[in-house]
């Protein structure tokens, strides 16, 4: 009885042993999104999930962020994956506005969807962008890809920061201080259509279109932007396409990263194209392989490069 007794005991240490053993070898991963609501959120919990459901020895959760913060977070190794704007992204390499100085550890891994720049204003008197000077325009949260996005738009106007009221609201914030005039405008970049448009259009905001050679202008000066309109009938009462410029919500990692994490991330992304869809078709209603570049100037990860060589993306 004794001998049963201590076979059972070892066993059920021997046991222990092993799903410790395997809990401890488990990989976390994080994946820094935006704010709860925005499209970095729903982009960074569809990611997880699916991955989640691909990838057994890799356990990956999504944290909210937003661009700027993401891109601080990995080059301190804080989470190991990061979304952010072409644009904001752009910054940081170059170590401007935000940025003191400039983030060479990140590293590209793939484009997740185009961001089209949707100008909400409030009021009948704004019929342009020009006519923001003076006006309280929305910059977003801190840390966030809207404060350079509205930066950048209202340069090509020859406006800047100095000549307008910043304001800081939160995207549930935002549609109602549009409607109550608390906020003039805000330069939204975000998948289209966008539940937080509409939210804002039925609150009496209005949608104003970039007038095509300020447009060329802004594309000419910061190649991470490209010349995207929003086709008419995408929102009610916009019968007509509305001239505009995209950026891309792309996923970035760090220069020391495992490649073997960024090559199964990469693969696991790809390979599952239908099931992300199936979460939300706005977001990654462009996402696929034949895009997966799409705004990449910085270097390629070695992980995502392995992937893109196979797949015949890169020769």
């Amino acid at each position: 009885m004794r001998q049963s007794l201590k076979r059972m005991v070892v066993l059920a240490v021997f046991a222990l042993g092993m799903t410790a053993g395997m809990a401890s070898a488990a990989q976390f991963i994080r994946i820094g999104s935006g704010t709860v609501g925005g499209g970095y959120y729903t982009a960074g919990t569809s990611l997880a999930s699916v991955l989640n459901a691909t990838q057994k020895e890799i356990n990956y959760s999504s944290i909210t962020g937003g661009s700027i913060k993401n891109l601080v977070a990995l080059d301190q190794k804080a989470i190991e994956f990061g979304l952010s704007l072409t644009s904001t992204l752009y910054e940081a390499w170059n170590g401007q506005s935000n940025f003191k100085e400039p983030i060479r550890t990140l590293r590209y891994v793939a484009a997740i969807y185009p961001q089209v720049a949707h100008i909400m204003v409030s009021g009948k008197d704004i019929q342009s962008i020009a006519d923001l000077r003076g006006k309280k325009v929305d910059f977003g949260p801190i840390g966030g890809g809207i404060d350079t996005n509205n930066r950048l738009t209202l340069e090509a106007y020859g406006i800047s920061e100095s000549e307008v009221q910043i304001q800081r609201n939160s995207r549930s914030e935002t549609a109602e201080a549009l409607q109550t005039g608390a906020t003039d405008a805000q330069v939204l970049l975000t998948a289209y259509p966008g539940s937080a448009i509409n939210d804002m259009l039925s609150r009496g905001a209005r949608l104003i279109a970039v007038e095509p050679d300020k447009r060329d202008e802004i594309v000419k000066k910061y190649p991470f932007y490209v010349p995207w309109d929003i086709p008419g009938g995408t929102y009610d009462g916009y019968d007509k396409d509305i001239t505009s410029f995209s950026a891309f919500c792309v996923m970035l990692t760090y220069e020391s990263m495992d490649e073997e994490v960024v090559y199964k991330t990469v693969k696991a992304m790809f390979e599952n194209t239908a099931a992300l869809k199936d979460r939300s078709a706005s977001i990654f209603g462009f996402f696929g392989i034949e895009n997966a570049m799409a705004g990449c100037d910085i270097p390629l990860h070695p992980g995502a490069e392995r992937y893109y060589r196979e797949v015949g993306l890169i020769k």
